[in-house]
């Protein structure tokens, strides 16, 4: 079942596993901007009181 998946790609002729790659560093990042958009507001409240 796997090896067909594989061989099926998402349709952009990339390998499913790529594609995993991709959107797992994608989610990482907007993760990462998240936690530093928090950080970056919080430090501007705090200053500001």
């Amino acid at each position: 079942m796997e090896s067909v998946s594989r061989e099926l790609g998402d349709g952009n002729g990339l390998p499913i596993t790529e594609t995993k790659k991709r959107t797992e560093a994608k989610l990482q990042f907007s993760f990462l901007f998240l936690q530093f958009s928090e950080h970056y507001f919080c430090c501007k409240k705090f200053n500001k009181s």
